[in-house]
């Protein structure tokens, strides 16, 4: 039989290799890993303390060297990080601070050591997931870079809901001046995918859109009650149809409205950090059974023959589904500056914990081996990876999404190789000893294993704390190869030209503008974009042009006949011309000041001129260059347009 470590590797092994495959997708992957953190990991947490009697010691050096590390932790990601823009620095303190050991340290630990080893883990995360829970809730949130709660738009319409960059996407909700409201998701600041609009004189549509208008299955339900079921095309009835054919869309439309009225929006605050470790399951099971243990009071029959049986599957199920969700996602060269910071940050010193409590009890006759043994338990537990909750956290507060995900991705191959590397060292020297005797002591087993863990972990800090300056080296030969103008949005991959733009940026991780003062303001649909937020002055437009549908009323969405003989429905007209013009696409205008990207103009020939040769051409270049009239020059030399492939146009110079 292959060792506890080699079995969860190869669980692990086998989850990467299903979804390689493709015989799992990511939500199959999402659920499991649902159902492993919410169910079976609370009930294996309780079941390790069913006839373990841990000494309070171990419960507070557990929690005291967990404490001690993520402080070590947060004060180095600071000192690394003091110099950056505050969204910046924020996402990467966020990233830096705490972990969740459900995913990877809790099942590992379970498989090799059984429940003791379980109990000291979920007692030391009691602060690992608070740090994450609350420390790096608020953390992200202190950069002030969420959108508002309610944004305001110049004509009083509010807009609730969820963002990518400055578009709304996801859920929303959409308030409209005239008492109108729509509930559902959104794609490039259109209504699409399932909702429901509510009219402001009564009736309401419950479906599908798609770019601001019904469009696909609905249900148009008006205020006398006459219904209109059907298939629907650019805002009209296609296809009439039972109410009953339509009865799934309009249940996803509203499942959709009642997510979307539940979207967390704007800056975080204390009650929702709190809210969030009160309502983790594996710490509420920890407390439970550390209650029960101080009280002395047993876990009833029915609870332990319960959790009992859902802990078998905990341990499988959690390393395929970690497995599964190991992707090997290429990293941005810029990015690895931030990435490795946040590694070394982590991960050093919980290696440098683990290198202490080895060599207390090794040196020291007063540090007994079980303090050595919580402090292995305790570095497993810190050395867990990212969170996924730091990547919603980023998205929620308006931070780069990508640095997060690459952050998180980087992490998860590395706590699973020093996870695994560090329990091979003691699975191996367990092994060893017990083919000699009956039962291994823990002095003995810590005696063992000290100096290969401690060639191993000094290894490994010495790796991660030299990738710090290697990162940085890369990063700015990575930049100095960029034109000038990208430069400073390089790490997020997007490109931005405003002044106000590149000064907030500095750096690797580029964060999303947040709204304060921000150029050219999310418009709605119909609506150009120009305008601010409220109580910031509009900025001025240059010259975009704006398309408007208009929307049709209610004659030319239902059956001619019908409406002709029914006066009803044709006083009803009023009530759907209420929807203005937000079922049509906006072309936004370019806005002066805008961070928006400049279309790069194509190469061309200024008007009156003919075609010089090359070294009138240079001659003219370099004249530019000396009255500083350059920067107003649309053309392109030699087929390089003037703000990109700036270090061929030097090369080309040169020659």
């Amino acid at each position: 039989m292959p060792p506890a470590w080699a079995q969860a590797a190869g669980l692990a092994a086998f989850g990467y290799a299903l979804r390689t495959a493709t015989l799992i997708n990511d939500a199959d992957v999402q659920a499991s890993m649902r159902i492993g953190a919410y169910i079976l990991a609370p009930a294996t947490v309780l079941q390790s303390f069913v006839g373990q009697t841990m000494p309070y010691a171990a419960w507070g050096l557990a929690m005291g060297a967990a404490a001690i590390s993520l402080l070590v932790s947060t004060s180095s990601m600071w000192a690394l990080s003091r110099t950056r823009h505050p969204a910046q620095r924020a996402l990467l303190l966020g990233c830096s601070s705490g972990g969740l050991a459900t995913a990877v340290a809790l099942p590992v630990l379970h498989v090799c050591f059984g429940g003791t080893a379980v109990q000291l883990a979920a007692v030391a995360g009691l602060i690992t997931a608070t740090a994450v829970h609350a420390g790096s809730y608020l953390l992200c949130s202190a950069s002030q870079s969420a959108y508002p709660k309610n944004y305001r738009h110049e004509d009083g319409g509010v807009y609730s809901g969820q963002w990518q960059g400055r578009n709304k996407q996801g859920l929303g909700v959409y308030r409209y001046p005239g008492g109108a409201r729509y509930e559902g998701e959104w794609r490039n600041n259109s209504k699409e995918g399932r909702g429901v609009y509510t009219f402001p004189k009564g009736g309401s549509y419950e479906g599908e859109w798609r770019g601001g208008e019904r469009e696909g299955v609905g249900i148009r339900t008006m205020r006398s009650g006459k219904v209109l079921a059907g298939r629907w095309q650019q805002g009209q009835l296609a296809l009439p149809m039972e109410e009953w054919q339509c009865a799934l869309a309009a249940e996803t439309a509203h499942q959709a409205a009642a997510a979307a009225k539940r979207v967390p929006v704007g800056q975080g605050d204390p009650g929702t950090a709190f809210q969030q470790v009160l309502t983790s399951p594996v710490l509420l099971a920890t407390l439970t059974g550390m209650l029960l243990r101080v009280l002395r009071l047993p876990i009833p029959p029915t609870v332990q023959g319960l959790t009992g049986i859902l802990a078998v599957p905990f341990a499988p199920l959690m390393l395929l589904s970690f497995g599964a969700s190991l992707q090997l996602k290429p990293i941005a060269a810029t990015q690895w500056q931030d990435a490795c910071q946040v590694a070394a940050a982590r991960y050093v010193p919980a290696l440098l914990l683990l290198v202490g409590g080895l060599l207390g009890a090794a040196s020291l006759p007063w540090v007994p081996a079980g303090a050595a043994a919580v402090v292995m338990v305790a570095a497993a537990c810190l050395l867990s990876p990212v969170p996924a909750e730091v990547s919603e956290y980023a998205q929620r507060f308006n931070l780069s999404a990508s640095l997060a995900a690459s952050i998180t991705n980087l992490s998860a191959w590395l706590s699973s190789t020093l996870l695994l590397t560090l329990l091979a060292v003691v699975s191996h020297a367990h092994h060893t000893l017990s083919a000699t005797r009956t039962a291994v002591p823990m002095p003995d087993l810590i005696a063992a294993v000290t100096w290969p863990l401690l060639a191993v972990t000094v290894s490994a800090a010495a790796a991660l704390l030299l990738s710090i300056p290697v990162s940085a080296n890369l990063a700015r030969k990575s930049q100095r190869q960029r034109p000038p103008q990208l430069r400073a949005t390089a790490a997020s991959g997007t490109k931005v030209t405003s002044d106000s733009a590149l000064a907030a940026a500095s750096g690797g991780a580029a964060s999303s503008t947040a709204p304060k003062g921000m150029a050219d303001s999310v418009a709605s649909d119909g609506e150009a974009r120009g305008q601010s937020l409220s109580g910031v002055s509009p900025v001025a437009s240059s010259g975009g042009k704006q398309e408007l549908a208009q929307q049709p009323d209610e004659g030319s969405m239902s059956d001619p006949s019908t409406l002709a003989s029914n006066h009803s429905s044709a006083s009803e007209a009023d009530s759907e011309s209420q929807m203005h013009s937000d079922m049509g696409r906006t072309v936004e205008p370019e806005v002066s000041g805008s961070t928006t990207e400049q279309q790069t103009p194509p190469e061309q020939q200024l008007p009156g001129m003919s075609p010089e040769p090359d070294s009138k051409r240079r001659k003219g270049f370099f004249r530019d260059i000396e009255s500083g009239d350059i920067a107003s020059k649309p053309w392109t030399l030699h087929g390089f347009p003037r703000h990109k492939q700036t270090r061929q146009l030097q090369n080309w110079i040169i020659q």
